[in-house]
This record gives C-alpha cells, structure tokens and sequence, in this order.
C-alpha cells in the first residue's frame, strides 16, 4: 500500500535512492517535501536547490505552468479524482526542457485530509524524441512514396496487392479501391504472366533482377514498365510478398523503336547506295562504309574499318586532301553552296593490288563525336574508257575526213599515170621491152600498191552501209585460211585451227568480216617473215549476262614493245618497214568491229608474240 502519511514517506527516502525513476512529494502548498537521487539527476539540481521550493513556479515551462497548477489546486481540493498517468514537461537547473511520464498518488494526514501527492516519474525524452523522429520518417517516407515518379506496389505471396502508390495507380489508370486485393496477373496479357512468372521464381529465391513488362491499362492501352523487385521475407527466411518499382519506358521504348527505324531505314540506304560511302576523321581514320566499299575494293568489313583512308587510296596524301578540304569544301561552307561536281579523281587500290580510276567528293559532317568528312566515290573506269573511245572516235574521224579528201585529190592523177605507164609498157617494141620494161613494171607496182592504199583510205573514210545476213563466222575463217595459205608456206608459217563446233550464228556483213579477219591474218604473217605458228581459235564466253563469240589469233613473232600498244589502232601507225604496210589494217578491223557492237582486244609481249582476240555479241 502507498504510504498515507509525512512519517511514512521520510522513512522511505534511504530505499528511495535506489529507485531507477524520479520520486517526487509535494505538499498542499505546492512545495517540494521529498525528491530522490534519480529525481535530482533528472532535474540536474542538488537536492537543496529543489526540496521546499514550489515545484510549479521553479520546474514547470511557463506555457503549461498555469494548466497544470490548476489541476493540482483541483485534486487537492478533492474537486477531481486522482489522475494515476499522465506526462508533461519539466525544467531542469540548466534551463533545459525534459518530458516526463508521471504515476501519480495522494497522500492523506492523520486525519484522512489531502496533505499533498506523491509521484514516480520516468524521463521519456528521448523516447519522445525517437517516436517524433519515427513519425517524420513515416511521413516523409508516406510523401515521398506518394509523391514519386514511380509506381510502387507491395504484393503478398500470392501476387495480390496489399499496396499500390498514387503513381502506380495513375499508371494503369485505376483507383486504388480497384487494385487493393486483385492478383497483378490480372493486369497482364498472356505473354507478360509467362515473364512475370519466370521471374518470380528466382525472386522468390531472393532474386532481384530488373525486367521489363507490359500491363493493360483500364482503357485498354498498354504501358511498357521497368520493374525493380524486391523480395519480402519474414523471420523465418519464409517469403511473404515483393514490393516493386515500376517506372513507365513506354514513350523511351517507342522512341527507340523509331530511332531504330530510322537506323535501319539508314542502313538500308547505306548498304543499298551504288557509291561507295565512307565516314572517316581529318587524320583519315575510317570509321563506316557500305558494302559497295567492300565489292569495290574486295575487303572484308573488318579489314578496313579503323584502318587509315591510304589502305584504299594510296595517292591521297595528306597535303592533297587538306587542299582538297580548303578549296572545295570551305569555301562551300563559307558560300552556304554545295560541292556537287566537284569531285577529285584518285587512283583506288583493290585488295589484289589491282588499280582503278574513280572519283570522290568528300563533305563535311558535324556529329556528337566530332568533325568528320564523308565521302562518295564511284568508280569512273568504264566512264574513262567511253571518253577514250570518244577521243579516239572524233581523232578517227578527223583522219578519215582527212583520208578521204587526200584519197579523191590522189585518185585521179593516179589512174592517168598508171594508164599512161600500161600504154607505154604495151607500146613497147622488144629492145625498149628489154631496156626499159623492168623499171616500167616497177613503176606499174608501185601505183598498184598507191591505188590499194588509196582503197584502205577510202573504206576508212566511208560510211558504208553494211548488208547483213545470218553467217558462221567459222566458215569465214576457213575461206580466210585458203587464201593466206600459200604465203604462209612461203614464209615457213604453221596454221593451227582449234573452232568450236557449236558456235553461234550472228547477223554481220559478210565482206566487212572477211576484211576483218584477213586484215588481222596478214598482220600476224607480217610479225613472222622468218616463220613460226598462227593459231587460229574460236569460241563461246559469257560476261555482264551477255553471250559472246571470241576468236583469236596468236602469233609467234616478235611482239610489240607496251609503250606501242595503245597506238596499234591509231590510222597510219605501223611496226614494219617502210613500204611494207599503211596503217590502217587494224584501224579499218576495229572500225568494222565497232560497227558490229563488237571489240578488239590485244594482248603482246615483246619477244613471246602477239594475241588479237575478236569478240562479238551474240543477239
């Protein structure tokens, strides 16, 4: 029982100061009668400083002073019934403030009057502070949650959900009423239970992997999520739910799906375009190309990307291209203008070694990596050939112009001056036949051969139609061999004929073939006045999905010097002593051959012999 009188409570003081809590007794008058050990180490005073002081006007905060002295006036009074518990706040000594939880009883005189009250306290302050400090982390944590970029939800161990955030909820459109309770398989279609599924297993088994999954809002739409889980176990290690980050990627992804359209609508024109793109940095650094760089050049990607621009242009040097970049495309830049056609002829270099001509404009690019120039290059060798072709076509027909008004201003005189040498040489009696008919004979030989070169001028020069006809362009060969065969065996020369059988007829003209390939006949003769072999051989070959025929004429002679090759076409250019050719055999075959949508091709050594090779395409 509590003690009921003074007598009592000073007989407890000695086991009082063992207590762990604040004892305290106050009079009627509001005097402190009794305090314990604990009671001043709270208050941070000696026990001097507080017994027979008035508790209210010395250690309570002057904002509560009035409410609580009111209360004890009452109590005392007998007004109220006792109040056992209640907490409130003291000063101590040092002017601080600490809360203190009271267990309060009253304690009566000799005659049952209430004398005054005696407490036991316990200093809860710091109790106070950590549930306050407990409460502002709740409801930061409540803000924050609520407040978040990202959906937050918690399930329980049977997917359900037990909690969703504001932001969760606007995600998939419903409120929260709607989703408290509800499986999240609900949410999602066939494809994405089977992803949330498989991934569950392992979370379950404290795995946390991020994936992606879609869920079906209420309206209907999707909503492309990245979902950061988080296991929840008890402390039994027994798993009881996930809670899960969910954060919306759907524009992110949608985005990325048109960059990689773009990507791939970029590629396939990359990879489609008949130049050859290259990307490369002002040291020459190559950092993209297209597959025509690779056909046109013969790599392997690999082999080129991070390789230097030289590897596949070995004249390009550095100084050519710094020029190249002030000259063109500076002062495109500078006069907001493009450098369209103003492209630079180089000299490409295939992986065999093999050269080609090509020409190459070059940009400059602005990219988050820097400074770089793109180039287009496109190969010009077929275009250099037809220009080629062209100069050698209007020089040709300078020349046969040319021919053809020599041949007429010639042909005239010629034939008066070999009439004139017949009607001598017939008049002649047998001493004048003896004398002079020799040199007369001579004379006659000479403008023989003035009034063939005259003919070769004037079939150079004259466009003739051609009367064509459907021929075996072996046969022709045949009757070819016939006629030069006697001047082979004089001259020691062994024919050797290799024909295919099945060779294709062709529509031609039948006399500007047998000019074509006696022409070519007598020139192999020609390279062989001390004998040696002609084989002759015919043939079928396909290339740029076209059929042709071929025939060729390979000779043992002496071969042509190369610096002489390109001229062997060129009209009154030849190899042989003077008086032994014109010059225009070939020129005139070539003509005629052209004329046929045909070619020419020559291939000699000096000193291992000569291959005219006649093709025609097959229509």
């Amino acid at each position: 029982m509590p003690p009921s009188s003074k007598s009592d409570l000073h007989s407890l003081d000695k086991y009082l100061d063992l207590a762990g809590v604040i004892f305290i007794a106050i009079d009627a008058q509001e005097k402190v009668t009794l305090i314990n050990k604990k009671g001043c180490e709270v208050l941070q005073c000696k026990e001097q400083d507080i017994l027979h002081k008035n508790w209210f006007d010395i250690f309570i905060p002057e904002n509560e002073r009035k409410e609580v002295r009111a209360t004890f006036r009452k109590l005392i009074k007998g007004e109220i019934e006792n109040v056992k518990y209640y907490e409130n706040k003291v000063l101590t000594c040092k002017g601080e403030t600490r809360t203190i939880a009271w267990h309060n009883t009253i304690v009566k005189d000799d005659k049952g009057a209430i004398s005054g009250t005696l407490s036991s306290g316990e200093d809860i302050t710091e109790r106070k502070k950590a549930e306050q400090a407990l409460r502002d982390s709740e409801e930061r944590y409540r803000t924050l949650v609520e407040t978040m970029n990202e959906g937050l939800s918690w399930v329980d161990n049977n997917y359900k959900f037990t909690y969703v955030n504001n932001k969760f909820c606007q995600m998939l459109g419903y409120l929260p009423f709607e989703l408290i309770g509800k499986s999240e398989l609900d949410f999602l279609d066939e494809s994405n239970r089977k992803i949330f599924l498989s991934k569950s297993k392992p979370r379950q088994g404290n795995g946390n992997e991020i994936y992606e999954l879609t869920f079906t809002k209420k309206d209907g739409e999707s909503i492309i999520t990245l979902v950061a889980p988080k296991p929840i176990y008890d402390l039994q290690k027994n798993f009881i739910g996930c809670f899960g980050v969910f954060t919306d990627i759907t524009d992110r992804k949608r985005a990325e799906e048109e960059l990689q359209k773009s990507e791939n609508m970029f590629k396939t024109m990359l990879e489609s375009a008949a130049e050859s793109i290259m990307l490369f940095d002002e040291s020459g650094t190559i950092k993209l190309i297209n597959a025509t760089t690779l056909n046109m050049f013969g790599y392997k990607r690999d082999e080129i990307l991070s390789r230097k621009i030289e590897l596949l242009i070995p004249y390009l040097t550095k100084v050519r291209l710094a020029k190249y970049i002030e000259t063109t495309i500076t002062r495109s830049e500078t006069n907001n203008t493009t450098n369209s056609g103003n492209g630079l002829e180089i000299i490409g270099r295939r992986a065999d070694g093999s050269e080609f001509m090509a020409e190459m404009s070059i940009t400059r690019v602005n990219l988050q990596e820097g400074d770089y120039l793109l180039s287009f290059l496109i190969d010009i060798t077929h275009r250099k050939r037809l220009e080629e072709q062209l100069r050698h076509a209007q020089k040709m027909e300078a020349v046969g112009q040319m021919a053809a008004g020599i041949a007429h201003q010639l042909n005239t005189p010629l034939s008066v001056i070999s009439a004139r040498l017949q009607l001598v040489q017939d008049e002649f009696n047998e001493k004048e036949r003896q004398k002079f008919g020799e040199e007369i004979s001579k004379m006659l030989h000479n403008t023989e051969r003035m009034a063939n070169i005259i003919t070769d001028l004037l079939s150079f020069s004259r466009d003739s139609k051609s009367l064509s006809e459907l021929l075996n362009l072996n046969r022709i060969i045949d009757e070819i061999i016939l006629l030069i065969n006697i001047r082979a065996k004089k001259t020691g020369v062994q024919i050797d004929k290799k024909l295919s059988r099945n060779l294709p007829l062709i529509t031609a003209d039948r006399s500007k073939m047998e000019q074509v390939f006696l022409n070519i006949a007598n020139n192999a003769l020609d390279a062989m006045p001390q004998g040696g072999k002609l084989s002759i051989s015919s043939g079928v070959t396909s290339k740029e999905n076209k059929t042709f025929i071929w025939f060729n004429f390979e000779d043992t002679g002496a071969g042509i010097p190369t610096s002489l090759l390109s001229k062997i076409m060129d009209p009154f250019f030849t190899t042989k002593p003077v008086g032994k050719g014109t010059g225009l055999g070939l020129p005139i075959a070539l003509d005629f051959v052209k004329e046929h949508h045909g070619d020419i091709l020559v291939s000699s050594k000096e000193g291992a012999g000569t291959i005219i090779r006649v093709e025609f395409p097959v229509t």
